[in-house]
């Protein structure tokens, strides 16, 4: 039975240390054919063919087993998710300070 030990324990397992804490941006879209009105999808004419153009650009690709789900350079994140979401991360700063001089 679930409890809220098990509950606080199981989300208190993935916490960072203090030390490993960083900030960032993020920046989430929503993308859509301008043709349609749908959200775009994960095909070529979608968020592959985006990611393609990307990785031409020094971008590397992020998987989950054998799918891509995102992009990174440098200290970007470029992720995309199943509610057609794409999100644009900026990450590593330490302190406040450091990220605002970015």
């Amino acid at each position: 039975m679930l409890s809220k030990e098990i509950l606080i324990n199981y989300f208190s397992s993935g916490q960072k240390e203090e030390e490993n804490f960083t900030i960032g941006t993020e920046h989430e879209k929503f993308l859509f054919d301008i043709k349609t009105k749908k959200p775009i999808d994960f095909s070529e004419r979608g968020i592959l063919g985006i990611f393609d153009i990307l990785k031409k650009n020094q971008w590397i690709e992020i998987k989950d087993g054998d799918n891509v789900v995102g992009l990174k350079k440098k200290t970007y994140l470029l992720l995309w998710n199943q509610a057609c979401r794409l999100s644009f991360l900026e990450r590593h700063a330490k302190t406040y300070t450091k990220h605002a001089k970015r």
